[in-house]
């Protein structure tokens, strides 16, 4: 039983999915999607911009999305609208922690284990267990040291079985080593 609690408003322009890891659709190729990992802690007034371009084309000779004026402009479930680029899917691993509204822009990759301070605007790929922050983020430093890491990596905890979840939940925050049950 995967327990998440999101207090995010996910800002949705125009075909966005949203999926957590172990439900992901390879059938759908049309759209970006929101892919969020198991036990992520993300923070209220996150917001996730989606919808590649938003159908801005500045090729255009105009910045206004005309095709919002044809008749059957909301008959898009069946193909994209013209002026739609991918920017491709914006992907938040495991146990990832998200401050107090920050942005996530189109297409960004979050590897588990990161931190993004709060109010930052993330437009890079943001590395496993590092911590982000600013307008625009950048990194700030690694949370643990590379072998801290790789042990880290090899646990995977976020996929054990509630059970066993709860047999290690006192396990010391400060990641000290030790031999789990």
């Amino acid at each position: 039983m995967i327990i998440l609690i999101i207090q995010a408003i996910i800002t949705a322009a125009i075909l966005m999915t949203v999926l957590y890891l172990d439900e992901i659709d390879d059938s759908i190729e049309e759209t970006d999607e929101l892919i969020i990992g198991k036990f992520c802690r993300i923070a209220s007034g996150v917001k996730f911009v989606m919808g590649g371009n938003q159908g801005h084309d500045y090729g255009n000779v105009t910045a206004y999305p005309l095709e919002i004026l044809k008749p059957n402009f909301h008959g898009y479930e069946k193909e994209s609208p013209q002026a739609y680029h991918r920017k491709g899917d914006t992907t938040i691993g495991n146990d990832v922690w998200i401050g107090y509204e920050s942005v996530i822009i189109p297409g960004v990759q979050i590897a588990d284990g990161a931190v993004i301070a709060s109010c930052s605007v993330v437009t890079k790929n943001v590395g496993l267990y590092e911590i982000w922050g600013g307008n625009p983020a950048k990194f700030i430093k690694k949370r643990f040291s590379q072998e801290k890491i790789d042990e880290l990596l090899k646990l995977k905890w976020w996929n054990w079985d509630l059970q066993k979840i709860l047999e290690n939940i006192d396990m010391p925050t400060s990641f000290a080593k030790q031999e789990l049950k």
